[in-house]
């Protein structure tokens, strides 16, 4: 009987180690949905880049936080993404912490070299940094907080 829960035991203990993510697979997952969570925001639809947050995420904003939940985050982007016909980014040095198997925190440097359309015009928004905490919800992973730098608008 002992061997038996013995066995069991080690089989369970397998089990679950095989579902055990390296930190380099959840870093390289982060990157990704990252990736494809700049891409969303090109499209300009703030509709689809929530589908990315937590209900409850927090967005800080160039010194204050602008968002205490989804709902917020909405409101607000789309007022003041609403004249906005073009976003594009270049994103470096990514960097990757895994905090836990269902915690990942990523930032990084941005340039938007181009393009917030308004009135017809194009506006070089500036260079920056982000910080994204990832938590696996459900299964997925969605945002629970963005830190946004204060631009540096010099060039």
């Amino acid at each position: 009987m002992q061997k038996l829960i013995y066995i069991s035991s080690i089989i369970l203990l397998i089990g679950c180690q095989s579902e055990k993510q390296s930190d380099s697979e959840i870093e390289q997952q982060i990157i990704e949905i990252t990736d494809d969570y700049h891409k969303v925001w090109e499209t300009v639809n703030m509709d689809s880049v929530a589908k990315y947050h937590a209900d409850d995420i927090r967005y800080y904003w160039h010194g204050f936080k602008a968002a205490s939940s989804n709902d917020e985050f909405l409101k607000l982007f789309k007022e003041w993404m609403s004249s906005t016909a073009v976003w594009e980014m270049e994103v470096e040095n990514y960097d990757v912490q895994v905090v836990a198997q269902d915690i990942a925190i990523i930032g990084y440097n941005t340039k938007s070299t181009t393009t917030i359309l308004t009135n017809g015009e194009s506006y070089d928004y500036g260079n920056g940094a982000l910080s994204y905490v990832w938590k696996k919800i459900n299964g997925d992973w969605k945002i629970i907080h963005i830190h946004e730098s204060a631009l540096d608008n010099k060039k």
